[in-house]
């Protein structure tokens, strides 16, 4: 299965017009957080303040992500490992996901879906 990224921002939003969003928190970790602050010119605090960052979990369950603003990723090119691994993150082992996944995200390549359980994926 190939995936290449489009930047719609779907996958930053929640629920992509579903009841249940795909995924409910990005984990940032400390160093993700210090490369944000720096990138944005910002202290950790005020990154950690004025992102909803608590515990190094950005909640993405209701609202979308506050890195999310004028339709891009603020932070695209640092973003952090959550979102650098997406749609790997959660269906590497579950063809389910994929597919359903798919409906939703211009990246994955339907047509290069495999059939039966596998998806072809790496762990």
């Amino acid at each position: 299965m190939r995936f290449e990224c489009k930047q719609c921002g779907r996958c930053c939003q929640p629920g992509w017009g579903k009841k249940e969003a795909p995924f409910q928190y990005v984990i940032i970790h400390d160093f993700e957080i210090e490369r944000v602050a720096a990138y944005l010119r910002l202290t950790i605090e005020d990154v950690k303040n004025n992102y909803r960052i608590e515990n190094n979990v950005i909640s993405v369950a209701h609202v979308a992500c506050p890195f999310y603003q004028e339709k891009q990723c603020i932070i695209h090119a640092i973003k952090p490992d959550g979102c650098k691994k997406w749609p790997w993150i959660k269906m590497h082992d579950k063809i389910e996901k994929v597919k359903e996944s798919a409906q939703f995200c211009p990246g994955i390549n339907i047509n290069q879906i495999p059939t039966g359980t596998d998806t072809g994926c790496k762990k």
